[in-house]
């Protein structure tokens, strides 16, 4: 018997492939975001709210505690997870904003994946285009506003 056309497998290997795309469609978005943002992370001084970030996870625990008291309580975990976190990359510029950037990169893909999940193809290619356009639009505006001031 001989198929015309088709090779034996062929179909399953197109329809694995296909697995496979829809699969890792939802890693696009924070990937183009991790490229983006990712890119010159370094090369800007701190921003004022990053300067009292770094002033804040320097002080030992204790003196972290005695401030979520004084200050604010409910920023009181970030600071104790960046005053782990610098204990291990540092306090560079580029060390102290790559938390940031994996949660965005990471939150990016986890709302592609629900939106795979909650919606249709075309709403989703919509929501998917809206949120990198709002991305750029935003990560645009913050890196020529530093220019400016």
């Amino acid at each position: 018997m001989t198929h015309q056309g088709t090779r034996w497998g062929q179909p399953c290997r197109l329809a694995r492939l296909r697995r496979v795309a829809a699969r890792t469609a939802p890693l696009i978005p924070g990937i183009v975001l991790l490229l983006a943002d990712g890119y010159g992370l370094g090369r800007l001084s701190l921003w004022r709210d990053e300067a009292y970030t770094l002033d804040a996870i320097q002080r030992p625990l204790l003196q972290i505690f005695a401030m979520a008291r004084h200050i604010d309580a409910v920023i009181t975990p970030y600071h104790l997870l960046m005053h782990a976190w610098i204990a291990a990359a540092g306090t560079s510029a580029t060390a102290l904003r790559l938390p940031s950037v994996l949660a965005m990169t990471s939150a990016s893909s986890s709302s592609a994946g629900t939106s795979k999940t909650l919606l249709i193809e075309s709403v989703r290619f919509t929501v998917t285009a809206e949120a990198l356009s709002l991305i750029f639009s935003v990560t645009f505006v913050a890196k020529t506003m530093t220019r400016v001031l």
